[in-house]
């Protein structure tokens, strides 16, 4: 999966289905997924309401992978509809494996914290705990936003270990949250004369006892800009998988003096979800989850406080090995003290095929 260690997909039960590797030969393979969807969301703002839908293929993503022994790589290209049809480089990185279990990964990675899978094919859910439909702010194409605090993908020098169901990895990197969001012209720079960023994680997990194992994490970015801000983000979980029983929680609290993980200035965040996934046949689960977001911003000398709480069920279905139907339903409450109350009910169905 994306995050390249078992322990950060989440724990997800097969439930019969498959996102396995396509053998070109000895040294080359290739993966992929396409989902199809079509959502609907209704949504009160103040007393107005707004209804609004997306139908449409957002997401196709073809991932070639590389094997020359000890050493390996990974190339991750997607389409994506969200942004204009863009196609983008997702990872690029290769691997030395110098020891068992000890290895060195160079080029352009996904983070190591967060408990949900940052792809569809390791989720049993159609949305992520901390998306929003039709929230507090502008929203992106489909009509969901993020207010998520867990970093994405960026571009460093990372060490990893794992034995036993143990892991341990650090990364150097040359940002944490500003990558993708290029803040005041910082993104891919590691200091120097003009503005610049760097950005550093740290990350473990612990195999407490069979099924049950621990994860705690840390992200910190230092942004040399009119300023000098900081941003860093904590990140704690546990999951438990048991049977056909998969449980989960996490805790996530971080502060951003560049206000990059939604508002403006100094903002503090905490946020935290409850998960637990059933599959009560070899090709169906059901999965409930409850997930939190709280948001403090000192914007120009205003304290803002918003709080978004989501509530998900739904219910995956694997026609074979490579089809699968996800439906979902979500309801997300929120508010703010200045003034805006917001509550809106999502349902979905996405038809994803894996190879």
């Amino acid at each position: 999966m994306k995050k390249q260690i078992s322990i950060a997909s989440a724990f997800v039960a097969a439930s019969g289905f498959s996102y396995g590797e396509i053998k070109v030969n000895e040294y080359l393979s290739f993966e992929g997924w396409v989902a199809a969807d079509y959502a609907v969301a209704e949504s009160t703002i103040n007393n107005l309401d707004e209804s609004e839908n997306f139908y449409g293929v957002p997401e196709v993503e073809i991932d070639w992978l590389f094997n020359f022994g000890n050493v390996g790589g990974r190339i991750d290209i997607q389409e994506d509809n969200w942004n204009a049809g863009s196609e983008t480089i997702e990872q690029a990185f290769a691997t030395y494996e110098f020891t068992t279990g000890n290895t060195l990964t160079a080029g352009r990675y996904a983070s190591m914290l967060g408990y949900e899978d940052f792809e569809r094919p390791g989720l049993h859910q159609y949305s992520y705990a901390y998306d929003i439909h039709n929230a507090l702010a502008n929203v992106a194409p489909g009509n969901v936003t993020s207010v998520g605090i867990s970093p994405g993908y960026n571009q460093g020098l990372k060490y990893t270990y794992e034995s036993n169901g143990n892991f341990f990895g650090v990364s150097f990197q040359d940002s944490v949250f500003s990558n993708d969001n290029a803040w005041a012209g910082s993104a891919n720079r590691f200091g120097g004369d003009d503005i610049g960023t760097y950005g550093l994680e740290v990350a473990g997990a612990l195999q407490i006892a069979e099924g049950l194992r621990w994860f705690l994490g840390g992200a910190y970015e230092d942004i040399d800009s009119v300023g000098a801000e900081k941003n860093y983000m904590l990140n704690t979980y546990i999951a438990y998988e048991t049977g056909p029983l998969t449980l989960g929680a996490e805790l996530n609290y971080g502060e951003s003096e560049a206000g990059l993980f939604y508002w403006g200035f100094d903002e503090k965040c905490l946020q935290g979800l409850l998960v637990a996934n059933y599959a009560y046949s070899d090709c169906s689960s059901v999965t409930g989850r409850i997930s939190y977001s709280e948001h403090t911003d000192n914007f120009t000398n205003v304290n803002i406080q918003a709080d978004f709480i989501k509530y998900s069920l739904a219910h995956k279905y694997a026609f074979s090995e490579n089809l699968a139907l996800i439906n979902e339903v979500s309801y997300v409450d929120g508010d703010s003290n200045f003034g805006v109350d917001y509550d809106s009910l999502m349902g979905a169905a996405s038809l994803l095929f894996t190879f």
